[in-house]
Formats: C-alpha cells, structure tokens, sequence
C-alpha cells in the first residue's frame, strides 16, 4: 500500500475516496431504481396481457354457452331472460374482483417501491452529512498541523518545516529531542 506522508497527498487521498463512494452510491441508487422501475412494468404489462387472455376466453365460451341457450329455449322468453342475468352476473363478478385485486396489487407495489425510494435518499442525506463532517475534521487537521510536513526518501526521515521557519537545535520536549521552530 502506497504510504501517504502530507497532509496535502492525505488531503487528496481522502477527498478522492469520498468522490468515488459517493459516485458508487448514487451509481448503485440509480440502477436499482432503473430495475425497480422495469421489474414493475414488466409486472403490469404481464398481469394485463394475462387478464385480457382469460377475459377473451370467457367470453368466448359466455358467447358459446348463451347461444346454445338462446336455441334451446327460442320459445320461452322468460326463463331466457332469467339465464341471461345469472351468465352475466358471473363475469362481472369476476371482472369486479380482478379489477380489485390488481388495483390492490398495485398500491402495495407502489407503497413499497416509495417507502424503498424514501429509504434511499435518507440514505443519501446521511452520507451527505458524513461527507461535512470528514471535511470538517480535514480542515482542523490542517488548521492545527502548522504547516509541518513529514517526508521520508533514501536519505532518511525528515520533518519539514514550512518556509520562513529556522530550527534551533538542542532541545527536548518530554524527555525527547525536539526542534524549536523560529521566525527569526
């Protein structure tokens, strides 16, 4: 793993990893929404097609049925009348109840794929939030680092003091050796 030494490389390190997260988040919000959106298309267009197939045959074999009756029957106007209403309440029984049931079908998927939709952009805000707060603390790392840097290369480790800044040897801190930093 490539070792980060400044505050600068760490700065850039950090605000780049936070980019590609929030791309990948939104990237991964998008494409379940696009998927969500299709899968539900493609419920409907399915639950229609299959509705209009049993409807069509219903009523093909209604028609079938209704006209035998009407042959059988020719002479007794009354009793045909009475068949009529007892075939025809059937399907629209039938109809009433798969109107309501797609219908039923169809808010739940609507409630579910908003209250998913809702998940995801509290999500959002969330990551949103965090995102401040890293840049904040970004900040007041920099604020408080003074502008001294770390460096290592083949000559050893060093501690880089920002320009305009003399060092003054010998002395320690704690029991340790330590530079005091001078403007002079």
């Amino acid at each position: 793993m490539k070792n980060i030494s400044t505050l600068d490389s760490l700065q850039k390190h950090l605000l780049q990893k936070q980019k590609e997260k929030r791309e990948q988040i939104e990237s991964l919000t998008r494409r379940e929404l696009e998927q969500l959106g299709a899968n539900l298309q493609d419920a409907v267009n399915h639950a229609l097609h299959t509705i209009e197939s049993d409807m069509q045959k219903r009523i093909g074999r209604m028609n079938q049925s209704l006209q035998k009756s009407l042959d059988q029957t020719g002479r007794q106007i009354g009793t045909l009348q009475t068949s009529l209403r007892k075939i025809w309440l059937k399907p629209a029984l039938i109809g009433l109840s798969l109107f309501l049931g797609i219908s039923s079908g169809s808010w739940g998927l609507m409630q579910f794929l908003a209250a998913r939709i809702q998940n995801q952009v509290e999500t959002l805000s969330q990551l949103r939030l965090q995102i401040g707060q890293e840049q904040q603390a970004l900040q007041l790392l920099r604020n408080e680092s003074w502008g001294v840097t770390l460096r290592q290369d083949k000559q050893g480790k060093f501690v880089v003091l920002p320009v305009g800044i003399q060092p003054k040897a010998f002395w320690s801190v704690e029991g340790r050796p330590a530079l005091m930093l001078s403007n002079e």
